[in-house]
């Protein structure tokens, strides 16, 4: 074996056991490290295969969304789809480069690992990957691709389909929101094309096309050429393996649903839809008292219109009409072409006049304390307070806590190297479940012992995430990574606002920091708690005390609240 090859091995091992770690909601950590490493010192090629290996692990619903091969524990092909067929050939020929590299990822299978890499680059030298999944971590579709069971050992090769340069390039000025003028640059420029040659073509000056690379610089999240052309190339390798945002794996997630959080979905007000001038549908959802005092809330980024059990109670009680809508891409609520902090604010707007709501309280939780703010700005004096709990900036400036969470370095890395988005939030959907969000939960409380105590004693909160979050994902994930590309792509002023302005912050909170919240607003806020014990499950852990404040005809004061 040349060194080479040795070490490629031990990079497709190493992926794949980070893989297996995250797979098995150990330690997500892990995977991040590869996924995050520094793009010079990390060959191309490998960070081709993470995509790929993300992307195409957990695999699609349907067997004809990519190339599959079954693969007995003998090595022998058992079975294949359409597009598999003359895969199948390939590594079929035991003399074939293809046909070792796929001796080598069963050997990795069968040292207990659940998915390994195969080189199936071609003579020409295009390269290509596929990876090797235990048939066991599939979905049951996948057993129609033979005629008999599949058998102790058997696995699946999977191998993504070939897909044009039209549609990589409508997804790359989709995902880095790219003007026309800027996307026809940026191919040109992959492509090799100088400055001064692009100008020629375009009839324009070099200062308007030196301008027009600045600003793709700026979205994309590069310096310099060599970067951009890097990243497009990994961007080419994920675009190879994914299958369309609109088709999320909402089989998936429904496997993710308890009988208890069955429950709490049954339970829930009924979800309604406010139709904007543009024909978009806004999903939200009502709770308490219909002539009470209006209350809209903002969800977080992995939120939906789905509040805490007994919500509906509280809020008759303490006579509030509470609103929770769900942004555009998230749960039912149709993906906005321009999503951004303030056509979100546009389409709240919308919904506060459509509803007839009038003056209006607005709470917000995590990233959804950013489109809070604008909307209160755009409401003027029809907001009459603003209340942000856990809440963040519009772009973070503070570093990073010692003690951040996994969800903190994941937005940060998302942040800077914003290709990565789409696979890792494919890769969070395909590992969506109970046990998933218990991993989480256990993880980000622990520098947090009031948030670790309210998660002990509430044994319904897990069903009540898990089913949440299964909203958030209902049609995909196009919410969620429009929320990324908003937050990378912000470039706001500090919003002047016409209203009392309420912070809460749990100090020990390492996923939202309030030295990136602050600056997002032009005067110090009106009230400041800071909650001694407390991490990012603030509003949850005080949900109740919340909406009283809300009610309140002045909001509480109070700073450094003891640990009890």
């Amino acid at each position: 074996m040349t060194q080479a090859t040795a070490e490629r091995d031990r990079e497709a091992n190493a992926l794949a056991h980070a893989l297996r770690q995250a797979l098995e909601v150990e330690d997500w950590t892990k995977l991040l490290d590869w996924v995050a490493r520094d793009g010079e010192a990390l060959d191309p090629a490998t960070l081709e295969e993470v995509c790929r290996l993300i992307l195409s692990a957990g695999a699609a619903e349907e067997p004809d969304a990519m190339a599959a091969v079954a693969i007995s524990g003998e090595g022998r092909k058992r079975g294949a789809n359409r597009l598999g067929q003359a895969l199948a050939a390939g590594v079929a020929a035991e003399d074939s480069a293809a046909a070792l590299s796929l001796r080598l990822a069963r050997r990795t299978l069968k040292r207990g690992l659940h998915a390994a890499f195969v080189d199936l680059s071609e003579s020409d030298g295009r390269r290509r990957f596929g990876v090797l999944v235990r048939a066991e971590r599939l979905p049951d579709v996948w057993a129609s691709l033979t005629e008999t069971p599949f058998g102790d050992g058997c696995a699946i090769l999977l191998v993504s389909p070939e897909r044009d340069g039209r549609e990589k390039w409508s997804a790359i000025q989709a995902t880095f929101s790219l003007t026309p003028a800027e996307a026809r640059l940026a191919q040109h420029m992959e492509e090799g094309v100088t400055l001064n040659e692009a100008a020629a073509a375009f009839g324009l000056s070099v200062f308007t096309v030196r301008a027009q690379l600045r600003a793709i610089f700026a979205k994309v999240g590069v310096r310099r050429q060599s970067e951009l052309a890097l990243a497009f190339k990994q961007f080419d390798g994920l675009l190879n393996a994914v299958v369309p945002v609109a088709a999320a794996p909402s089989k998936a997630l429904a496997r993710a649903l308890t009988p208890s959080a069955r429950a709490l979905l049954a339970n829930a007000p009924a979800l309604r839809l406010f139709v904007l001038s543009d024909g978009r549908r806004l999903c939200y959802r009502e709770y308490g008292d219909p002539a009470g005092r209006a209350v809209v809330i903002f969800h977080d980024s992995m939120g939906s219109s789905l509040a805490p059990p007994c919500t509906d109670d509280m809020a008759r009680e303490l006579g509030l009409r509470l609103v929770i809508p769900e942004r555009p891409g998230f749960g039912q609520s149709d993906p906005s072409p321009r999503y951004g902090f303030d056509s979100v604010a546009a389409d709240y707007a919308a919904l506060i006049e459509g509803l007839d709501l009038g003056s209006v309280r607005l709470a917000a939780a995590a990233s959804g304390a950013a489109f809070a703010i604008v909307t209160a700005r755009l409401l003027g004096g029809a907001c009459e307070r603003l209340l942000l709990v856990s809440g963040r900036g519009a772009t973070p400036t503070a570093p990073a806590p010692a003690h951040q969470s996994f969800l903190t370095r994941y937005r940060r890395e998302m942040l800077s190297s914003p290709w990565l988005a789409e696979a890792m939030l494919r890769l969070y959907v395909q590992l969506y479940s109970r046990e998933f969000v218990a991993g989480s939960l256990k993880r980000s409380t622990a520098q947090a012992p009031l948030d670790r105590a309210y998660v002990q004693s509430n044994a319904g909160l897990i069903d009540f995430l898990t089913a949440r979050g299964t909203e958030c994902f209902a049609r995909g994930f196009a919410g969620p990574l429009a929320d990324i590309a908003c937050y990378r792509n912000a470039v706001a002023a500090p919003a002047r606002l016409n209203t009392s302005v309420v912070v809460w912050h749990g100090m020990q909170d390492g996923s939202a920091l309030l030295d990136d919240l602050l600056p997002s607003l032009a005067a110090p806020p009106a009230v400041l708690r800071r909650f001694a014990g407390h991490g990012h499950l603030l509003m949850l852990a005080r949900w109740r005390e919340m909406l009283e404040d809300l009610a309140a005809d002045q909001p509480a004061t109070g700073e450094n609240i003891p640990n009890t």
